[in-house]
Parts: C-alpha cells; sequence; structure tokens
C-alpha cells in the first residue's frame, strides 16, 4: 500500500514537472511579446522605456564597437611606446666571407644573442610614450562620441513615435467624431431633418480624417523601424512615457543660461575632445620627428659562437659596449618627414577650433529653439482650452439650433489644428532639449 502511494506521487510530481515548464513558457511569451495596438503596447511591463532605449543604443551601435576597436589599437601603442626604454633581446645568425689579414680569404658562422637597453635618446621616447597616452585620451573620447550619437539617434526615433501616436491618437478622436455625426445625420436624412449636401460634407471630413490616419500611421511605423535599428531590440515604446521623456530632456527647469550650456559643451562635448587630444598627439609626434637627427644611444651585448668554414671547432665570443646611430644623409627624407608632421599637427588644431565654432553655434541656437518652444507651448495649451470652450458652447447651440453643420464643422476642425499644434510644439521641445543635451555631454 505505501509503495503504491509513493509510486502514485512520483506520477504527479512527474506530471506537475512537465506541465510547468510549458505553462510558464506560454506565460513568458505573452508577458514579453508586444502587441501593436493603434498606438500603444500591450501592456507597461513589456514595453521599452526611454532610458533603456538609450542604454541599449549606446552598447549595440556598430559605430561604438569600431570606436572601442580603435581604442584597443591605441592601448597596443602606448604597448609599443613603452618597449623602447626596455631591454631588447634577439637571436641572430650570420655567415659571411671576408679578408683575414690580407692574405687569405676566411668564411665564419655565427650563431647568437644580442641585448640592448636604450640609454639616452634626446627625449626619443619620452615623446613617443606621450604621444600614445593622447591617441588613448582621443580614442577614448571618440567613443564616448559614438556613444552619444547612437543615445541621439534612439532618442530621436523614440520622441517621433511618441509625436506619431499622440497626433494618430487625435486624428483617430476626429474620425469618430465625424462617424457618429455622419450616422446621426443619415438617421435625420431619413426623416427629412438633413439634407444630402451635410451628410456628403460629413462624409467627407470622415475620408479625410482617415487618410491622415493611414499618413501617421505610416510615421509610427517608421519611427518603430529606426528605433529597432538603433537599440537591436524588437521592444516597443512605452505608451506613457511622456513623463520620462520630459523628465531626461529638461533643460530649462534649472535656469541656464546659452554662456552656461556653451561652457559645459566645451569641456563635455566628446568630438571636441577627442579633436584637441588628436591635435595634442600630432604635435607630440611632430616635435619627435624633428629630433630625428639627434643621436640614440644604447648598450649592446652580444654572445655568440662562432665557427669557421670547415667546422673544426666552436669559439665562444662576447662583447659589450655604446652603440650610437645619428643619420647623416637621407635625401631630404627627414625634412619632409618634419614638415608634414607639422602639418598634420596645424590642421588637426584647425579642425578642434572649427569644431569649438560650430559647436557654439549649434548651443546657442538649440537653447534659443528651447526657450522659444517652451514659451510657445504655454500659448498652445491655452489655445487647447479656448478651443474646447468655443466647441462646447457651439454644440449646445447647434443642438438648438442656433448654430449650423458647417459653423460646427470648422470649429471642430478648429479644436483639432490647435491640439496638433501642441503636440508638435511639444515634442519639438523634446527634441531641442535632447540635442542640447547631447552637445554638452549630458545625455546618458
Amino acid at each position: 500500500m505505501t509503495f503504491r502511494v509513493l509510486n502514485n506521487v512520483a506520477r504527479l510530481v512527474l506530471l506537475i514537472a512537465l506541465v510547468c515548464p510549458l505553462s510558464a513558457g506560454a506565460q513568458d511569451q505573452d508577458e514579453f511579446e508586444p502587441v501593436v495596438l493603434t498606438g500603444q503596447t500591450s501592456s507597461t511591463s513589456s514595453c521599452l522605456s526611454f532610458k533603456t532605449a538609450l542604454r541599449l543604443a549606446a552598447a549595440n551601435n556598430p559605430s561604438v564597437s569600431i570606436a572601442q576597436s580603435d581604442l584597443e589599437a591605441a592601448r597596443a601603442g602606448l604597448t609599443e611606446a613603452k618597449s623602447l626604454r626596455r631591454p631588447q633581446i634577439s637571436v641572430f645568425t650570420r655567415s659571411g666571407i671576408g679578408d683575414e689579414g690580407l692574405v687569405n680569404s676566411a668564411i665564419e658562422n655565427q650563431i647568437g644573442l644580442r641585448a640592448s637597453q636604450r640609454v639616452f635618446d634626446f627625449g626619443d621616447s619620452r615623446l613617443a610614450k606621450e604621444a600614445a597616452k593622447q591617441e588613448i585620451l582621443a580614442k577614448e573620447s571618440l567613443v564616448l562620441s559614438a556613444e552619444a550619437r547612437a543615445r541621439l539617434e534612439a532618442g530621436l526615433a523614440y520622441i517621433d513615435w511618441l509625436d506619431a501616436s499622440e497626433r494618430l491618437m487625435a486624428t483617430v478622436e476626429r474620425a469618430d467624431y465625424f462617424s457618429q455625426e455622419l450616422s446621426a445625420l443619415e438617421i435625420a436624412l431619413e426623416s427629412g431633418g438633413a439634407t444630402r449636401s451635410e451628410v456628403a460634407e460629413i462624409s467627407a471630413e470622415g475620408a479625410d480624417a482617415e487618410a491622415d490616419r493611414y499618413e501617421l500611421e505610416f510615421e509610427q511605423q517608421q519611427a518603430i523601424s529606426r528605433l529597432r535599428i538603433s537599440t537591436r531590440s524588437d521592444g516597443l515604446p512605452c505608451p506613457d512615457a511622456r513623463a520620462s521623456v520630459e523628465k531626461g530632456v529638461d533643460v530649462l527647469s534649472g535656469g541656464q543660461t546659452s554662456q552656461t550650456y556653451l561652457s559645459d559643451a566645451l569641456v563635455g562635448n566628446a568630438q571636441v575632445q577627442a579633436l584637441t587630444r588628436t591635435a595634442s598627439k600630432l604635435d607630440l609626434e611632430a616635435e619627435r620627428q624633428s629630433r630625428s637627427r639627434l643621436p640614440v644611444i644604447e648598450i649592446v651585448g652580444i654572445s655568440s659562437l662562432t665557427t669557421d668554414r670547415r667546422f673544426d671547432g666552436l669559439e665562444a665570443r662576447e662583447r659589450i659596449g655604446f652603440d650610437a646611430s645619428v643619420p647623416i644623409f637621407t635625401g631630404s627624407a627627414l625634412s619632409a618627414r618634419t614638415n608634414r608632421a607639422r602639418a598634420e599637427a596645424r590642421r588637426a588644431e584647425f579642425r578642434a577650433d572649427e569644431e569649438r565654432k560650430m559647436l557654439e553655434e549649434q548651443v546657442t541656437s538649440t537653447h534659443r529653439r528651447a526657450l522659444l518652444l517652451s514659451a510657445q507651448l504655454g500659448r498652445r495649451q491655452a489655445v487647447i482650452e479656448f478651443r474646447t470652450v468655443e466647441f462646447d458652447a457651439a454644440q449646445t447651440g447647434y443642438e438648438n439650433n442656433i448654430r449650423t453643420l458647417p459653423e460646427m464643422v470648422d470649429i471642430r476642425l478648429a479644436l483639432e489644428e490647435a491640439r496638433l499644434a501642441e503636440i508638435r510644439t511639444r515634442h519639438n521641445y523634446f527634441r531641442q532639449g535632447l540635442t542640447l543635451k547631447s552637445l554638452t555631454g549630458a545625455l546618458q
């Protein structure tokens, strides 16, 4: 009896173990697979938040991976530069023929070990190491610059989706309103309470709303495609992300001026930092190249085994001493290399100055545009309030046969245009705030 009970319990446990993973897998699929509705996602828990979109874009963008590869190459360059001041050991073999005492000709075979240590090089190794360090700093800045561009691209796509979704909802409301009016007019037409002209006018407005809906659905899908390409994620934006986006791109609540943002940009903009450090690296390389005519002094030690052409016996030889190499004539190659290095350094400095100038123009214009849009946004919201009051009053008048149908159509369209203008202005402000944060290096 006890064995049967245990056997039944074991079967029950096995059945639960088989069923639970299947139900859990189905639950996970329902939870994480987004379902596209009219501008909305299935649930907030399975959507892609604004901060997550920025983080994924910075982590998965191919440009960032390329910049990181360049950074690894720069770090290898620093290791190579440091090796100039470290011992160099090599194995060599020689076989040669030459005069021995101007009497007979002798062949010598030699194999050995050579070790050298640079003693004094007039700053050549130091300049090489400093240039390599500046190269690393420049590549690190380029990584940050690539991440900033990736975040900006994803953020703009996210805002475009919110913009298209809100305008789509307003357009759907317009289509529903005219659909309801059309149904009422068709009933009234049968009893003589409406005219065919009125029915045709409302039908035309409803068709126009449907046409606008198709266009906005296309804009919404385009924004989703751009966001998925940027983030390498299939998640859809959260439908309630307006508050988080507004907080993430706010640039006016602190009261900063254009000059404050410009100062922050000159310090925090990764592209400017990269160009500045590249100019420093090239300047160090030009200084190093100008010293290429100076000697490099090394301590050299050689230990080898030598034998003659008959291989009668081996002879051990050792040598230690100082080596100094000084170029005397190179066909103007050294001068040409020095001039080229200095020209590249000047060019990098000019590019850095040009980037600072462009950055100043972008920061100033973006901040001013954000101020303008913020002021416009308050007035746009006031227009919506006034248009809503006007529409409610006109609706009452229309029901009491004081207002005509064409007047109601014009007032309803004016209300929707006010809503669309407010939506466009608000999201344009979001775009300017996002761009300004990207320019100053504050977009994370």
